[in-house]
C-alpha cells in the first residue's frame, strides 16, 4: 500500500532493535514514565549476533523456557520452543567458528537468523486455553506521526488446553494461536474458526475482572502500539502520497498485561468464517474513507466509522466520556453515530 521502510517496524529483528534504541534514549532523560511505557515486549535477543550476551542471560535463571522465531516469517512458520541452551548449538558453534575465511563458504554454513525471546509462561486463558489479540492500526503519516486503531478485531485462541509444562513444548497447537497451524488441529471447527470478536473479549473480561482493570488493560494496549512506533517513527522515510495498515498481535499474561508480540505488514484479509468476513469487509470500507481515496475536503476529525486517532503530532488523543473506556477499542457503533457518519459531505 505504500512505500515506507516497513522492515524497520515489522522485522522482529529491527522491531527488537529499535525498541532497545529507543528505551537507552528514554534512561538517558531519566523519565520513569517513558521508562514504564516500554517495557512492551518479552527480553529479546538476536542470533547468532547476539548468542554471546543471551548465553550469559540464560545463566542466570536457566530453568525458563525459550522461543525462537525465524525473523523473516509469517504465520508461525519454523517457531519452536526449548529450555536447553543445547538446543541451539547451532547458532552458537556458527559464531565460533575461526576456520572458515572464504565468505562464500560462510555464507552456506550460517544459520538462519533468528531472534531469542523469554517466553511468556504466564499467558492469561479463557476456558483453559491461550489466546491473542489481533488489532489493525492504520498509519497515515510518520510526519508528523499519524496513529489510527480499529474499533474491531478479534482474540484467536488455540485448540489444545493450555499446560506450562516442558514436556508439552513441541505442542505448537497449545503454544502458537495462528490460524495457519490451528487449523490442521485434530477436532477444528472451521465453522467457528477459532475467534471471538474484541468487543466480546472485552465485555467477558469486565464481568471477570471489573471494568477499571480492563480500562487499564486497554489503555495500556494503545501505549504498546504509540511505543512501537515511536521507536521507529524518525527513521522511517515518509511519503505524503502513502499509507499503511499494519496487523498488531498482543498476548496479554495472567496480570493483564499487554505483551506486543509482532507488527505485520500488508495482514491476511482472507477470511474463514463469515463473522471474518463481515469485519475485514467493513474494515476495507471503513479504510477507504478514512484515507480520502478520491480526495474530497474531510476535515481532520479523531473518528471517521470505527477508526479513532490514538496518536498525533506528538499528542496521545484519549477519550475523556467519563461513561466509557479512555479508548473506543471494542465499542460498537451507536446507530445515531452511524446516521451521523452518513451526513458527512463527501460529494
Amino acid at each position: 500500500m505504500c512505500t515506507y521502510t516497513l522492515f524497520f517496524l515489522t522485522r522482529k529483528d529491527l522491531l527488537a532493535k529499535n525498541i532497545k534504541r529507543l528505551k537507552k534514549q528514554y534512561e538517558k532523560t531519566k523519565n520513569e514514565d517513558d521508562i514504564r511505557n516500554l517495557d512492551i515486549t518479552p527480553m529479546t535477543f538476536v542470533l547468532p549476533l547476539e548468542y554471546k550476551i543471551f548465553s550469559e542471560e540464560y545463566k542466570k535463571k536457566s530453568n525458563r523456557i525459550w522461543i525462537m522465531k525465524p525473523i523473516g516469517k509469517s504465520q508461525g512458520k519454523g517457531i519452536f520452543l526449548f529450555d536447553k541452551i543445547s538446543q541451539i548449538k547451532d547458532w552458537n558453534s556458527y559464531q565460533n567458528k575461526n576456520k572458515i575465511n572464504d565468505d562464500k563458504d560462510k555464507e552456506k554454513e550460517k544459520p538462519e537468523q533468528y531472534i531469542v525471546q523469554e517466553y511468556i509462561s504466564n499467558p492469561l486463558l479463557i476456558g483453559g486455553k491461550k489466546f491473542d489479540i489481533r488489532l489493525y492500526v492504520l498509519i497515515l503519516s510518520y510526519y508528523p506521526l499519524t496513529i489510527y486503531i480499529y474499533r474491531s478485531g478479534f482474540a484467536r485462541f488455540s485448540h489444545t488446553y493450555f499446560k506450562n509444562e516442558k514436556t508439552n513444548m513441541n505442542d505448537v497447537t497449545m503454544h502458537l494461536t495462528n490460524v495457519s497451524i490451528q487449523k490442521n488441529a485434530e477436532g477444528y471447527d472451521d465453522t467457528v474458526g477459532g475467534k471471538w470478536f474484541v468487543r466480546e473479549l472485552f465485555l467477558y473480561m469486565i464481568s471477570r475482572y471489573g471494568y477499571e482493570n480492563i480500562t487499564i488493560l486497554i489503555k495500556n494496549i494503545e501505549e504498546c502500539i504509540i511505543q512501537s512506533f515511536l521507536a521507529v517513527h524518525k527513521i522511517i522515510i515518509n511519503d505524503k502520497h502513502c499509507f499503511e495498515l499494519y496487523g498488531f498481535d498482543i498476548l496479554i499474561d495472567n496480570n493483564l498485561k499487554p505483551w506486543l508480540i509482532e507488527v505485520n505488514s500488508s495482514p491476511s484479509f482472507s477470511s474463514n468464517t463469515k463473522d471474518d468476513y463481515t469485519l475485514k469487509f467493513n474494515l476495507l470500507d471503513e479504510l477507504m474513507t478514512l484515507i480520502n481515496i478520491e480526495k474530497y475536503d474531510i476535515p481532520q476529525i479523531d473518528r471517521i466509522g470505527d477508526f479513532d486517532c490514538i496518536y498525533r503530532n506528538g499528542e496521545k488523543i484519549r477519550n475523556l466520556d467519563p461513561y466509557n473506556f479512555h479508548s473506543h477499542l471494542g465499542r460498537a457503533h451507536h446507530k445515531k453515530e452511524k446516521e451521523k457518519k452518513k451526513k458527512i459531505k463527501y460529494l
